[in-house]
């Protein structure tokens, strides 16, 4: 299974050239995108549009993006939106949580995790970061949330792609045996054997 995955694009006309560019080239089964795809929602129903086009999508929302607005959107444009659902393609779980990117602990996350259905391999899409790792180091400290290692700990989890702090995109790190990874804008090409 291959897919591309990518956060903080920000409606950036360059970055999105390059993600369709890898797009084009690698011929992924699926996309990924781990919110801030807009700068506060502006011109957001033609960036999702243009997210659309790139293929089969899961989709969450960033913290400059509303839930509610998202999941419409993705409804109209027929993307799937994983902000507190699970899906299971080959095998692997794939979890969302959206939003956020500046707290700690998330206590609706871990309500949500304790019930979320899985799977096989377990795949956790965040838009804020893991803490504890290289993509939540900001100012030589960490300042990612603590719910999300911890589930990923506890689960086993495979690979975390999150984002949410710029300075760390293209971050890749070990959480025990969890694979964390920051995208970027441009995207990163993901393989999990089946």
């Amino acid at each position: 299974m291959k897919f591309v995955a990518f956060v903080d694009i920000h409606a950036s006309p360059t970055m999105f050239k390059k993600l369709q560019s890898t797009v084009k080239k690698e011929k992924p089964d699926f996309i990924i995108c781990a919110g801030d795809f807009t700068i506060f929602e502006q011109n957001m129903e033609e960036m999702m549009k243009k997210i659309a086009k790139l293929g089969d999508v899961l989709i969450i929302h960033g913290n400059h993006e509303d839930e509610h607005v998202t999941e419409m959107l993705c409804k109209k444009y027929k993307m799937t939106f994983l902000h507190g659902k699970s899906v299971t393609k080959k095998g692997v779980t794939f979890l969302g949580w959206g939003g956020g990117g500046f707290e700690e602990k998330d206590s609706d996350f871990e309500a949500y995790a304790k019930k979320a259905k899985t799977q096989g391999k377990i795949v956790l899409v965040t838009h804020a970061p893991v803490y504890g790792t290289k993509t939540d180091l900001i100012w030589n400290e960490h300042r990612g949330n603590k719910s999300f290692a911890e589930y990923a700990k506890k689960k086993g989890v495979r690979l975390i792609i999150c984002g949410h702090f710029h300075e760390n995109a293209g971050q890749h790190d070990k959480l025990g045996k969890t694979l964390v990874l920051n995208p970027g804008p441009a995207g990163a090409v993901v393989e999990i054997e089946d």
